[in-house]
C-alpha cells in the first residue's frame, strides 16, 4: 500500500509530481533514480520527433483544398475578422469551459420536471445561444484538448517529442498578445498528460490544477480524478475578481473532470429527481456500438 500511494482508484504516478505552482518545487518531488528514468525516456522520445517542412504542409494543403497557392505560408491557413476598435478599448474577460464527457447523449433525456439533468444551467441553456449539433474534436479528453488548444490532430502532442514545441496557433497567444492574463484551469491534476509542461510553451501564464484549488478551498471534496467541478468554478470566480481589481483582462480555459467515470457526487449535493427513461438502456447500447 505504501508503494501504491493509497487505496484510491489510481496509484501514485507521474502526474502527482505537480503539486505546486512553482516548477522548481515540482521537480524536487522525484528522487534521483526516478528523475533519471523519466529524463532518459523523455530524451529518447525527443529523438523521434519527425521533421516537418513548409513544403510538406503546402502539399497537404493543396491536396485538401484543391487550390494551388504559390505564396503558401502560415497566413494561408487563417482568416481574419475585421478590426473591432470598440473591443480593442473594452476588452472582455473570456472564459472557455470544456466539460469532459458532457454531450447530447444524455441531454436528449432532459425534462424540466421529471428528469432535470441541467440543474442551475437550465435557464442559461434555454435562453442563451446554444449549438447542440457538432462533432467532438476526438473521442478522449486529450484529443479534444489538442484540437481546441492548438488545432492539433492527436493528444500525443502533450508528450515528448512534441511537448516542448511552441505552436503558433495556440488559442492563448491572441489573448496574450492583446495584454490578457492567460490561465489554464482544471479540476484535475496539472501534471495529467504532461499539461503543466506543454502548456507553458503555448502562451499560458499559469496552469492551475487540483492542488492550487485545494489550497484555496481546504475543505473541498475530492474524487479519483481531482476535485469536484464546483470548486473549479469557484476558483474561476477568484481569478475573475482579481482581474477586475487589477484592471487586466483574463482568458481562462477550463477543463472539468466530474463527468468522468467512476461517477460520484459530493456528499452535500442534493440531486434533483431523476426518472430513468425506459429507452435509456437501449439508447446507451446503440450509442456505444456506434462510438466504437
Amino acid at each position: 500500500m505504501a508503494s501504491r500511494g493509497g487505496v484510491g482508484t489510481f496509484p501514485i504516478e507521474y502526474k502527482h509530481t505537480v503539486f505546486s505552482s512553482s516548477n522548481l518545487v515540482n521537480q524536487s518531488a522525484l528522487n534521483g533514480p526516478a528523475a533519471l528514468y523519466y529524463a532518459f525516456h523523455h530524451h529518447q522520445d525527443e529523438q523521434k520527433r519527425p521533421k516537418v517542412t513548409l513544403l510538406m504542409g503546402k502539399k497537404v494543403y493543396e491536396q485538401y483544398s484543391g487550390k494551388h497557392d504559390s505564396h503558401f505560408g502560415f497566413s494561408t491557413l487563417y482568416t481574419r475578422t475585421p478590426k473591432n476598435h470598440w473591443l480593442e478599448q473594452h476588452k472582455p474577460n473570456v472564459v472557455f469551459v470544456q466539460m469532459e464527457s458532457m454531450g447530447n447523449n444524455f441531454l436528449n433525456f432532459q425534462n424540466d420536471k421529471s428528469n432535470n439533468l441541467l440543474g442551475q444551467l437550465e435557464p442559461f441553456y434555454k435562453h442563451d445561444i446554444v449549438y447542440r449539433y457538432f462533432l467532438s474534436g476526438g473521442n478522449g479528453t486529450s484529443e479534444s484538448l489538442a484540437h481546441f488548444l492548438i488545432n492539433g490532430p492527436t493528444g500525443n502532442l502533450f508528450f515528448p517529442p512534441f511537448s516542448s514545441i511552441t505552436y503558433e496557433n495556440s488559442v492563448a497567444f491572441p489573448f496574450k498578445h492583446a495584454g490578457y492574463e492567460t490561465v489554464f484551469l482544471t479540476a484535475g491534476d496539472g501534471g495529467w498528460d504532461n499539461l503543466v509542461v506543454m502548456l507553458r510553451h503555448e502562451g499560458f501564464d499559469k496552469v492551475i490544477g487540483r492542488q492550487e484549488i485545494l489550497r484555496a478551498f481546504p475543505n473541498a471534496e475530492t474524487e479519483p480524478w481531482g476535485t469536484y467541478d464546483e470548486y473549479m468554478f469557484k476558483y474561476a470566480q477568484i481569478l475573475l475578481k482579481s482581474a477586475y481589481l487589477h484592471h487586466r483582462p483574463i482568458f481562462i480555459y477550463m477543463n472539468s473532470v466530474t463527468n468522468h467515470p467512476p461517477y460520484s457526487i459530493p456528499h452535500h449535493y442534493k440531486p434533483l429527481p431523476v426518472r430513468v427513461p425506459k429507452a435509456l438502456p437501449a439508447f446507451m447500447h446503440i450509442s456505444y456500438e456506434d462510438y466504437v
